[in-house]
């Protein structure tokens, strides 16, 4: 029982070491920990001061915090911290207390192996461990953790603690700002100044290329300077700087004459910087889609088609539906003609996307889209200009054959007219058209020729059967006039042929006119015979030159 209450002494001094160990570098660690912490919190201060971080930034600037103090913690306390081992413990002991020879570790040993183990006989274990009992008993075993060894760095942890304390009553505000933008990164907090911003713009929707005032308000009971800095970032771009002087109440204001892309901003006054605000510039609706469905004149017996392009060609009485699909819901829309007329568009109930118009083709157009977007209520009129070509149904050809023109006649001659007409998409019907002496004009159905696009015609006219009152010596003038198939408003198209003229003479000057109309064809056909005739010798001639 005696040797055992010896053996639980030895194990109680050898814990009690091992606990002033522990000790030892538990308070080694915390000052490692206190040394780096108060390091990071100033390193993180002056970064967030001087950078403004963004929420993201924050983050990771806290991830690397809590990853340098882990690992400090891990190679500085850590992984010193031992289990309570008797035998590494009395090893220690030994090292301080070389004269005990071994005698403490061989007790150790031999307790925890237990007696039956042994070899050796009991008695001379038993005596062994008295012996190594009375050898310790007056040990402090505790010297093996000399505590003088964290004086230097108990010195530097806190001589920081307490500059950390110190300082804090003088930019207490600035850590306490610092711990709030640490932990809340979506925090807007700002640092304290010396200038105070009062107001500022703040974020902004505005419509594309429309002016924008950005300003900030400086307190006047806090320190003014003498201009402002207005810092713009377009798309993650480089800051762009402009210099703003400000007015009699402290107020820096620029404007921006026309905003085509959204940007963010942030105004420098005096020792005082904005947060970040956006500036969210709405452009106009874009056309994604678009079709065009074009219904002809039935009589043109045209099929209708379906365009995508917006410049397009179409006949005149055509009925054209538009369909436009942009890139976001429309409040409303409009096509805008240079005639400066406009066509209200109706968006669909479905699809707020998508808005439709329809008129018909009577004349030429250029035109343009104008959006109401449905969200912001802007209005925009799109910059592209589309053009729209009207084509006209022409009226029939008509031409007369013969006779010829300026021909004679007496009150019984019968005229045999011959006539070809033609249409793109149809002839209607044929008539005679004449007047005597530049009197009224008359008109006499001649025949119709619908379904025919292009015909010819021979026509026996005697003028005296239809002409009560025409006489000898009037002079007689007509034409041949075809309609063709167009239907609708303003009816058909009317084509004339060139007007003849027609002199009604008596037996004998009918008679003396026809022999001169003969001479003179003489004479003509005299005048091409001997034209001939000296272009055949002169033709010789070349030919004698060339091959005498």
């Amino acid at each position: 029982m005696a040797m055992q209450s010896n053996n639980q002494e030895v194990q109680k001094k050898l814990a009690g070491a091992w606990r002033r160990e522990q000790r030892f570098h538990h308070a080694r660690g915390i000052c490692h920990i206190l040394l780096w912490l108060v390091g990071l919190v100033l390193v993180d201060l002056m970064l967030d001061w001087s950078l403004d971080l963004p929420g993201w930034g924050r983050v990771a600037l806290l991830a690397v915090n809590l990853g340098l103090l882990a690992a400090v913690g891990w190679r500085r306390w850590w992984q010193r911290l031992r289990r309570f081992d008797s035998l590494r413990v009395s090893l220690a002991v030994e090292r301080l207390h070389p004269e005990l020879d071994s005698l403490l570790v061989s007790c150790v040993q031999l307790h925890a192996r237990g007696d039956e183990s042994s070899l050796a006989s009991p008695q001379l274990i038993d005596a062994m461990k008295s012996q190594a009992v009375e050898a310790v008993r007056p040990l402090d075993f505790r010297r093996i953790v000399d505590f003088r060894k964290l004086r230097t760095i108990a010195f530097a942890a806190t001589a920081a603690l307490l500059a950390f304390e110190l300082s804090s009553l003088y930019v207490g505000d600035f850590y306490r700002v610092l711990a709030i933008r640490l932990f809340n990164p979506a925090s807007e907090l700002s640092y304290p100044t010396r200038t105070h911003i009062n107001t500022i713009t703040g974020d902004l929707t505005v419509q594309q290329g429309r002016p924008v005032e950005l300003a900030i308000d400086v307190g006047t009971d806090s320190e003014v300077p003498g201009a402002a800095i207005l810092q713009v970032s377009h798309d993650g771009g480089p800051w762009e700087r402009i210099r703003i002087e400000g007015d009699e109440q402290a107020r820096f204001a620029h404007t921006m004459p026309r905003c085509n892309d959204s940007f963010v901003y942030r105004f420098r006054s005096g020792d005082a910087v904005s947060r970040r605000y956006a500036v969210n510039v709405i452009p106009s609706p874009q056309i994604v889609e678009s079709t065009v469905k074009v219904t002809f004149p039935e009589y043109t017996k045209i099929p209708g088609e379906e365009l995508t392009a917006l410049n397009f060609e179409v006949i005149e009485g055509a009925r054209m539906q538009w369909k436009v699909q942009c890139d976001r819901p429309l409040a409303a829309a409009s096509m805008f003609c240079d005639t400066g007329e406009s066509i209200e568009m109706e968006i669909d109930k479905v699809d707020p996307r998508i808005s439709r118009a329809s008129t018909k083709a009577d004349k030429p157009l250029t035109y343009q889209f104008g959006w109401t977007d449905r969200e912001h209520g802007y209005q925009y009129k799109d910059g592209a200009r589309y053009s729209l070509h009207v084509t006209r149904d022409e009226a029939p050809r008509v031409c007369i054959l013969s006779p010829f023109p300026e021909q004679h006649a007496t009150l019984r001659k019968k005229l045999q007219i011959h006539f070809t007409a033609e249409d793109t998409f149809g002839l209607g019907d044929a008539s005679i058209v004449y007047s005597v002496n530049g009197g009224v004009e008359h008109e006499h159905a001649m025949g119709s020729f619908v379904g025919k696009t292009q015909t010819s015609g021979n026509m026996g006219w005697k003028p005296s059967q239809w002409i009560d009152e025409l006489a000898e010596n009037d002079i007689l003038t007509y034409a041949i006039q075809v309609t063709d198939n167009r239907a609708g408003e303003g009816g058909p198209n009317v084509g004339r042929s060139k007007s003849l003229t027609l002199r009604i003479l008596g037996r004998d000057d009918y008679i003396q006119a026809m022999l001169e109309q003969r001479n003179n064809l003489f004479k003509r056909v005299k005048g091409v015979q001997k034209d001939e005739s000296e272009s055949a010798g002169t033709l010789k001639e070349l030919r004698t030159e060339v091959h005498p």
